[in-house]
């Protein structure tokens, strides 16, 4: 979850945030995906022995990778791809042992109209489908986010209803509400890209989307490609403009709300 940017008016009030150069009308939620794999422990040195915790959870992931992966028809923006990371693994205590366990956490993004259930259904039977003739292995799929020092959100904490207990949701805005229109007028009167596109991120003004029903984009200077990384950074050009559409749409909102 990232800083965002948002800005919003009274009565049904619009919002945006902060991500990309151009209006994002809607936006990937997140399921946090925990992998956990057991085997047989054993010594290395026998052939076959035991079943390998590792190895289990490595076929797991990749069936849910191979299953996941694909392009799905996104409402108002058309096709677009699916992502899925592995992004921490953790198994084993030595060479010469057959680990008994091994967990993998994953990053599924999913988009509006799905549901983090209906994902965790699609992953239990590539999961069952991965170790089925893998003896002495088995794996179980439950959802569970890590912090940036991976450490696990405990049951109870806000990060954990954020990630999990409520979830990160995806969203969809209609390009024909005021929000979209206002901030597409003002992204081209300062020379940018008005075209609608998806955010693939998430922010909390989803919960002013979801929860709340309110016409919602993203915008804001910078690019998700570089978020969450060493080197994340900003263009202070693109910066500067961010500053200046903002500043057009907040003048058009105040205009259009005089008597």
């Amino acid at each position: 979850m990232g800083s965002s940017w948002w800005w919003a008016r009274p009565a049904r009030r619009p919002s945006s945030a902060a991500a990309t150069n151009s209006p994002r009308t809607t936006a990937t939620g997140s399921l946090a995906l925990r992998l956990d794999a057991y085997g047989t422990g054993a010594h290395s040195s026998v052939p076959g022995g035991g079943g390998n915790a590792i190895l289990g959870a490595h076929a797991a992931a990749k069936a849910v990778v191979d299953a996941l992966t694909e392009t799905v028809d996104v409402r108002y923006v058309g096709p677009r791809r699916r992502a899925v990371n592995v992004g921490v693994v953790r198994g084993g205590i030595a060479q010469p042992v057959v680990p008994q366990r091994c967990t993998v956490w994953l990053d599924v993004r999913y988009f509006v109209g799905e549901t983090a259930g209906g994902l965790m259904q699609r992953v239990d039977a590539a999961c069952r489908q991965a170790v089925a003739e893998m003896p002495g292995v088995r794996v179980e799929a439950s959802q569970q986010r890590l912090d940036y020092e991976g450490r696990p959100y405990e049951r109870g904490t806000w990060g954990d209803f954020i990630h999990v207990e409520r979830g990160m949701k995806a969203f969809a805005t209609d390009p024909a509400s005021s929000v979209v229109r206002v901030f597409r007028e003002a992204v081209k009167a300062e020379g940018g890209d008005d075209a609608i596109d998806m955010m693939r991120g998430w922010g909390d003004v989803e919960f002013v989307a979801t929860d709340h029903s309110v016409p919602t984009i993203y915008y804001g200077p910078g690019t998700v490609a570089a978020a969450h990384t060493a080197d994340e950074y900003i263009e202070l050009d693109r910066y500067h403009t961010g500053v200046a559409v903002y500043e057009r749409a907040i003048r058009a909102f105040l205009a259009a709300a005089q008597p």
